[in-house]
């Protein structure tokens, strides 16, 4: 999650939205999976007030509404490795 702003300077500056959704998932999949809804314009500061960490998954687009249903109703791996 170090070089989320620097990602969103670069979608930003190749022309999309500031109004854009945008969704982070962090730690997916896991106990501690966390996961918020913001715009390419928060994306910084979302990541920041929720203390989303690496690995995370970013959703730009559309389809970032979908993140709530999804992050919620799947469960963790577990027993792996």
């Amino acid at each position: 999650m170090s070089q989320v702003d620097g990602l969103a300077a670069v979608l930003l500056s190749a022309g999309l939205s500031p109004d854009a959704p945008a969704a982070v998932v962090s730690a997916a999949h896991t106990p501690e999976q966390a996961a918020a809804r913001c715009t390419l314009q928060t994306l910084s500061e979302t990541v920041a007030t929720h203390g989303l960490v690496s690995p995370a998954l970013l959703v730009m687009g559309a389809v970032a509404v979908l993140v709530d249903a999804v992050a919620i109703s799947a469960p963790p791996v577990t027993g792996l490795g």
